[in-house]
């Protein structure tokens, strides 16, 4: 007889189950149990049974293969994957940021290098025309003197031409090569004032063009190392984001489902309900976790495929219970 009880549920134990369905949940009590967890929208099966448990006593036990649960637990390893996806692509792209900057740098560092080598061109080629300058200022006589315009010098001595041509044309009236001389003398030195100038700069210049040589050097050299090193770490993430999406499809692949399971012992004819639990079903063992009779009846009177917070996070315990093994 035991083992016709067992296995129909006609007949011996049948009875259970129908007092059990009629019955009803204290906070519930507008509905049969019956009415809560059949043909539930979240189910995509529901079972009920009636067995003799080790303590030789009648128990009724309601299933219900959660659709809802497994759709949930399904979007946590999208989720997941596509974490994953995003480092194995970030892999790449952050190897081609830092190449770019980098590159950048080397760049600057080329730049910085050419506009430097540029002003001691220019500052060499105005200490060039001064003493062009001072040359044709040497070589002016009373004769010669008038002909001088600013246009015709650098303009770094240009704006002291016009306090010449005076000078020029009072030596001319009174016929005093000395006093223009002491004028040439005058804008000689300005001159050569202006290309000590230029020679302390160039001076400062060459030590920073040293300084910029050595430091392009040196990030070209470091774009090297860096280039190789962030190979390496690009590899080791690529291989790591890899091992990750694989080590994920494993653990889905093992996921075979969520049951949702509650139970009553009979007392008598009296239906006493005994506590649910949610499952995670896998291929190898089943994660038990425990629940209230709060959260799986609210979830029934809800009848929707939509879970509550709380069957959410009863969810969550069951998946963080299961971890992925790398």
């Amino acid at each position: 007889m035991g083992v016709a009880c067992a296995v129909m549920l006609s007949g011996c134990f049948a009875g259970d189950v129908s007092v059990v369905k009629a019955s009803r949940i204290t906070g519930w009590s507008q509905f049969t149990v019956e009415q809560l967890l059949d043909k539930r929208k979240a189910c995509s099966r529901v079972e009920w049974k009636s067995f003799k448990d080790t303590r030789d006593r009648s128990v009724v036990e309601y299933t219900c293969e959660s659709a809802a649960g497994t759709a949930y637990l399904l979007s946590l390893h999208t989720s997941a994957v596509e974490s994953a996806q995003k480092s194995l692509m970030g892999a790449s792209q952050h190897d081609a940021a830092f190449a770019e900057m980098d590159k950048q740098q080397t760049q600057l560092a080329k730049e910085t290098a050419e506009e430097q080598m540029g002003e001691l061109a220019n500052r060499q080629a105005l200490i060039a025309a001064l003493q062009q300058d001072i040359s044709r200022i040497q070589g002016l006589t009373l004769a010669s003197c008038r002909e001088v315009n600013a246009n015709s010098f650098n303009r770094a001595i240009s704006g002291f031409i016009q306090s010449f041509q005076r000078g020029c044309a009072k030596a001319i009236q009174y016929n005093e090569p000395r006093d223009l001389e002491i004028d040439k003398n005058v804008l000689i030195r300005v001159a050569q004032t202006q290309i000590s100038d230029q020679e302390s700069a160039i001076q400062n210049l060459k030590t920073q063009i040293e300084m910029t040589q050595s430091r392009a050097e040196q990030q070209v050299a470091r774009a090297e190392n860096n280039k190789v090193e962030r190979e390496q770490a690009a590899i080791k993430k690529r291989n790591d984001a890899q091992a990750d999406l694989a080590a994920l499809e494993r653990h889905w692949a093992n996921v075979k489902g969520v049951r949702e399971v509650s139970q009553w012992v009979m007392q008598g004819k009296e239906p006493i309900y005994l506590g649910s639990r949610i499952d995670l079903v896998l291929t190898d063992k089943t994660i038990e976790v425990p629940v209230t009779a709060r959260l799986v009846f609210n979830q029934a009177e809800k009848d929707g495929e939509d879970l509550t917070p709380a069957y959410e996070f009863a969810l969550r315990e069951a998946w963080n219970r299961y971890p992925m093994k790398p």
